[in-house]
Order: structure tokens, then sequence, then C-alpha cells
């Protein structure tokens, strides 16, 4: 490791390049609200040397620790209505694929007839839906789920090999990744880390004369991950693994480089420029590229990298949810352009890998906008049935006979059914409820913890062999307010994130105190001494017009949610395939060629906010939370079976103004999110 004096100058400078980035990157804005400002410093905490490091992180000289490790899989499970959602997530269709979708039931993985060309169906699933297991408890998907890994640990080639069938690496690294959550559930199992190992030297002495290419050379970070995470909970072979990252990343895709070159797209991705560096899924698992590596060596040029490939693909192919677009490629910024479910999943843990070894809080707030917005409007409300690429405004889920999207994907690519293009999204998107929940809350570098996604949960967990229990109580996304239970036999410190969204955070203690000097953008520690400690934080935000540069056109947001207009559709059932899963096509009953009205200097009171109570099932129709806003209908056609780009803004209109009422983004199946607007700002005296 290095010497203390060296640490001292390398994180010296790490400071000055970070406080520079911040100068020279302080248009980078994940909101590009009108009043949102930039982030005063990348980091809230200070990196402590490894003599003060505490005690549960691995003794080990090749890694930097994770500033902020997240928990064991398995120690926060959801309550309240994020547990509804991770219950239907097991009763809808990630639950029930092992029972009647052939390439998981019948995969040669674990025994079945079926391969496919990337052999990754089974190994996309078991990354989710091992989490899933832990998060929920269910027995029968538990049973099956180990039943699973057990066949492909007992059925390992003699040279280490996983596949079944397939030479290339892809499959495995998948799975590596489902051995390491399964490791962290039952750890009893001490089958799984030497089978990992032995497959890890038979894949170094392939790549010796069969190196990476296509999808393994794009997506070797994902295995880079597990061999962090073999370091970090083993005591075998570290510089083997150390070495083995490395050729990998030899091999892999440059990821800086690919952001950083002058041929890096900044229109829609359409032929010739295709290929694997420029497929939205890669580019999304390749986010996490720079965290991974700056665990090796502290280098700052990771943060720099890091920062600039969210501001590259903000400015040319961002989406207001905090993705990007991707159908299959990188698509630009039109609203009417597919983001792929695979996508979504990928980004969401891509950025929390990367909170947990940066700890942004930016990247923090993106994972909440992901998770609330595009992750459920993925699928339908029940999670029977998803879409392979999601449009923000999305006027129709039929099959397109031509269609808008600029890769050459199937023409029913955005309806919502069981496997409406390639099965990847419909055995990958499993992952994104479960992997959220498992990172909600970390661990500080004091011995502490920090609650870093908001919703309702509960944690058990233990700070130096003492046990703490933390309750979250709260309706959050959809209220913004929570109350924390703390439970604790140690004293230790509970940082709680304060958004960036948040205009005037608020504390409350039992005991009637108020704290209110609290800066958004930070994490904001309160001491839990032992015994029994109860306090709620109230996070207030604007109702804010978000701005895209393609045509002007605004969505609107509040806190974490973005809103859109629910369009009334009819809806035709085909192709029953088991239970409530079938291939839906929608279409819109009502007009969607809506301007809002907006003041641009004060928009807030354009609109009016309105919370409810919560709803059995709160991402859909029956929303508890509503905005209601003034609109006229303009001349906004149909093109190529998609909303034509909204015409660019301030619009003008002499049709009746409309109330209309937006809803989450998540909570519709047919929307419009990005509007033209009419702008009635009025001049001050």
């Amino acid at each position: 490791m290095l010497t203390s004096n060296k640490r001292f100058i390398l994180l010296f400078s790490a400071s000055i390049v970070v406080v520079v980035l911040g100068i020279y990157f302080f248009k980078i804005d994940l909101y590009k609200t009108q009043d949102d400002k930039p982030p005063s410093t990348l980091f809230s905490l200070p990196m402590l040397s490894t003599s003060s490091l505490p005690t549960y992180y691995a003794s080990h000289k090749y890694l930097f620790p994770e500033k902020y490790p997240p928990l064991r899989v398995g120690e926060i499970v959801p309550t309240g209505w994020l547990k509804g959602q991770i219950d239907r997530e097991v009763n809808g269709l990630a639950g029930h694929l092992c029972d009647f979708f052939d390439v998981i039931r019948n995969s040669n993985w674990i025994g079945g007839q079926l391969p496919c060309s990337l052999n990754e169906n089974i190994p996309y699933w078991l990354n989710g839906v091992v989490p899933l297991v832990a998060v929920n408890k269910d027995a029968r998907l538990k049973e099956i789920v180990f039943k699973y890994i057990d066949h492909i640990v007992t059925h390992q080639q003699p040279n280490g090999w996983l596949d079944p069938s397939c030479c290339d690496p892809w499959g495995s690294f998948s799975i590596l990744m489902a051995f390491t959550q399964y490791c962290e559930i039952n750890p009893t199992d001490t089958r799984i880390i030497p089978s990992m190992l032995k497959f890890l030297h038979q894949l170094d002495k392939q790549l010796d004369t069969n190196p990476l290419t296509t999808w393994a050379k794009a997506r070797y970070q994902e295995l880079v991950y597990s061999l962090w995470w073999l370091i970090d909970n083993q005591p075998y072979e570290h510089e083997f693994l150390l070495q083995l990252a490395y050729k990998l990343r030899g091999q892999g895709t440059d990821w800086p480089k690919v952001f950083s070159s002058p041929t890096f797209p900044k229109e829609p991705c359409t032929r010739p420029c295709w290929d694997y560096s420029t497929h939205g899924v890669n580019v999304a698992q390749g986010i996490k590229d720079s965290a991974l590596w700056y665990r090796v060596d502290h280098d700052p040029v990771h943060i720099k990298n890091a920062i600039y490939r969210t501001y590259m693909l903000d400015t040319y192919h961002g989406r207001v949810d905090g993705t990007f677009s991707g159908s299959e490629h990188l698509a630009g910024l039109h609203p009417s352009q597919g983001t792929e479910t695979c996508l979504v999943v990928e980004a969401m843990f891509s950025y929390e890998v990367s909170f947990s070894v940066f700890g942004n809080i930016s990247d923090a707030d993106r994972v909440e906008r992901i998770a609330y917005n595009s992750l459920p409007g993925s699928f339908t409300s029940d999670q029977w049935n998803h879409v392979y690429v999601q449009q923000h405004n999305q006027i129709n889920a039929k099959p397109c006979n031509p269609h808008i999207f600029v890769t050459d994907i199937n023409l029913n690519a955005n309806l919502y059914g069981l496997a409406p293009h390639y099965h990847c999204c419909t055995v990958n998107f499993p992952q994104g409820w479960p992997k959220f929940v498992t990172h909600m809350v970390a661990r500080t570098q004091d011995d502490g913890l920090v609650v870093v996604y908001y919703g309702p949960i509960n944690v058990e967990t233990t700070i130096k062999g003492k046990p703490v229990r933390v309750e979250v109580i709260t309706d959050y996304p959809f209220s913004e307010s929570l109350d924390f239970r703390v439970t604790t036999k140690i004293q230790f410190n509970l940082y709680l994130r304060i958004p960036y969204w948040a205009s005037s955070p608020t504390l409350k203690g039992t005991d009637g105190g108020v704290r209110t000097n609290i800066s958004p953008g930070t994490l904001y520690p309160v001491n839990c001494s032992v015994g029994l400690s109860s306090f709620s934080l109230y996070l207030t935000s604007k109702i804010k017009p978000i701005v895209n540069s393609f045509t002007k056109s605004v969505a609107i947001s509040k806190g974490a949610l973005i809103y859109s207009l629910n369009l009334n559709k009819s809806v035709v059932k085909k192709n029953n395939y088991y239970l409530e899963s079938y291939d839906l096509e929608m279409t819109p009953t009502q007009p969607w060629n809506y301007a809002l009205e907006i003041d641009m200097l004060d928009p807030t009171k354009c609109f009016v906010y309105s919370q409810g109570d919560i709803t059995q099932i709160p991402f859909s129709t029956d929303a508890p939370v509503k905005i209601s806003a003034k609109a006229r209908k303009i001349p906004w056609e149909e093109k190529i079976n998609a909303a034509d780009a909204p015409p660019p803004s301030p619009v003008k209109s002499t049709e009746p103004l409309e109330d209309i009422t937006l809803i989450p983004y998540g909570a519709a199946d047919l929307r419009i999110t990005e509007f033209p607007y009419i702008d009635v700002t009025t001049t001050p005296p």
C-alpha cells in the first residue's frame, strides 16, 4: 500500500483536481432546471487512511475500500408500498419465468436442451432473482433459485468452465454476479468461491489464445466487479485476481477513450456508426468502469472520466429521468426514441456502484430518479408485461411498421408483452427493484450507516458486532416526509442523504428540537445513542420544468418524480402465454397534442400539486400524487407511428384552455412527458 506521506500527497492532489473539475464541469446538472445549483464538491466526507479503517473493511493491500459499501444482501427488506412492488415482481413475470419460459425452464445451464447465441438468459435471470428472494423471502422461488445454483456448481466442467455449451465467457460474467449475491445470503455454501476461482483460472488461460470479443469485450467490467468482490470477501489469490482484472482491461473496451473520442456520437447513431461501444446497454454497463478502477489507484482521472461520461450522455442522448436513449444504439434527444429496459436496470446498477465508490450525491439522486420513473415505466403495474423499449412520449404500444427507432429492432418493440423483441429484457429486468433495495443503506468509514436511497424499509445489521435496527417509515417518493426509528446497542452516526432538489430540508426530533441548517447535496449526520432514537426528515421540493435542448420542450418534475399526461387507451390482449402474461397492444383514445402554459419566471403558479393516501399499487393510474396543469391543443402530429418531435417552444395556440392532470411517469403506460410550452410569463412592473 502507499505510505502515509505518499497517500497525503495523492489525496491532496486529488482534492485540487476535484475542485478544478467542480469549476470546469459546473454546467453538468442532472435536472437542467431553472434554479438548480451545481454541486459545490464531489465528496461530502474525507477519505480516511487505511490505518483508521473500521472493522468491517476487508484487510488486504490491493484495493482501496469503497467509500460507502452497501450492506450485505438480505440485511435490508422492503416494507409498505415498496414491499408490494417486490411482491408483485415475485408473483408476476419475473417470479414465474421458470414455470413456462423455455429459455429459462429448459436452459442447458440447468440440464435442459436450449442454449442461445449468448447463453445469457439463465445468468441474467439469476442475477436478478437471487437478490429478489433475499429481499422477499418467498419460499417457492427461493427453492427454485437455490436448485439452479446447485446444478450449475455441481455440473461445472472439469477444467473449471461454467457455461455448458458456449466458449464465449459473457454469460458467465453474470453467473458470477449471481454467485456473489448468493454467497451473501447463503454463506454456509462453501462450494461457490472455489467454483468461481476455478472458472477464473480457466478463463485466464483461455484469454491468452482467445481474447475478449464483441459482448464480452464491451462488458468486461461486469466481471471485474465480481473480482473486486472476491478480493474484498475472501482471503485467497488476490494477486491473481488483480492480474486477471488488468488482462481483462487490456482486452476490454476502453470506455474513457470511447467518450473522449471526436467520433463519440452526438446525433442518433445510425448505420454505419453502430458498434459495441454505441450499444445502449453496453454503455450503461460501462458507466461503472471508472469507479471500479478508482479503487485500484485513486487516480483522480477516474473521477473526471465518470463526470465527463455522464455529461456526454446527458448532453447528447439524455432523458429527464436520468437515463439516456438507446433503441438499441444511442439515439439522440428525440423524446419518441426509445430506451431499452436492459439499459434502465444496468444504468441503475452502474450508478449504484459509482455512489458506493465516489460518494457523489448526484449519482444517488440519479439512481432514485431512474428507480422511481423509468423502472416502473418499463412494465405494466402488475409486472406481468414489459416493453423492450419505452418512450418518454409514447402514444402507441403496438406493432409499428415502419417504426421511428434508429436501430432495426423488432416491430413489436414498444408493446407490452412477454418478449416483444430479444429475450434479454425479459430475463434481465428482474434485477432492478431488488438491487435497488440492497443498496438503500450503506456503511460509512466512521463505523456508521448512511441511508442512500429513500423508501419504506427495515434494516437489521451489526456495527462492531452489536445489533442495529433501522426502520424507515414513509410513502416516499409519493410523500417527502420520512420517519426513522433506530434501535441500537452501540452509539453511531446515521447519515441521511439530502437530495440536490430539496429546497428547505428540516429534521425534527421527538424532543421537539428542529434543525433547518441542512444543505442540499450533502449527507447529514444524526447521532444515534444506545437504545431507541426517533426523528423525522422533511424534504420539500418545488414543481420545476426541465428543459430539453432538442426543441426546448419541457418535462415537469417534483422531487424524485417526473410527471406525465396519462393517455386513456384501448387495450387488446393477444397471445396468452401463462397466467397474466400476454402481449398487450395499446392505442390512445384521447388527444395528446397539448402544450403547457408556463410562466417561466414563476412556474409553480401554473400548477397545482395534490397528494392523497398511498394506494395499493401507486405506480398505476390510481397514483396517490397528481399535478394539475393548464394546456391548449396545438398542431402536433403523429409521424412514423410515434409522436413527432415537439414543435419548438415557446409556441402559440388559440385553442380553448383546458385543465389536464399529470401523474407519475412510471404510472402511465401511454404518456406524454415532454411538452411544448406556451410562455405566459408576466413582465414585472
